[in-house]
């Protein structure tokens, strides 16, 4: 996503299913940031880049930023347009998270 330049969701189920993602990925980062166990995290083929993220995010930007995401998850269910809230996600994701 932070690569792409047009939204490539197809349907809100899609865009569901990626906040879905995304928020699992968050997590597993702030917990390898908080106890730098590997173990704990639910993503194990993406234990990589949880913990790189986990290692250089601050925990406070991974901890906002899920927030930010869970918040525009819910408001799936209000038929958000697919491009502007693919832009908004991305540039919140460019802004905060950069590795």
């Amino acid at each position: 996503m932070l690569n792409a330049e047009k939204d490539s969701w197809a349907s809100r189920e899609e865009m569901d299913k990626w906040f879905e993602y995304v928020l699992t990925i968050m997590r597993d980062a702030a917990v390898y940031g908080i106890t730098g166990e590997s173990s704990k995290l639910i993503n194990s083929d993406l234990k990589e880049y949880a913990c790189k993220l986990g290692k250089s995010a601050d925990l406070k930007v991974i901890i906002d930023m899920y927030k930010e995401l869970s918040l525009v998850k819910g408001l799936l269910m209000f038929n958000l347009n697919k491009s502007i809230t693919w832009n908004y996600t991305a540039s919140l994701l460019r802004k905060g998270l950069v590795i």
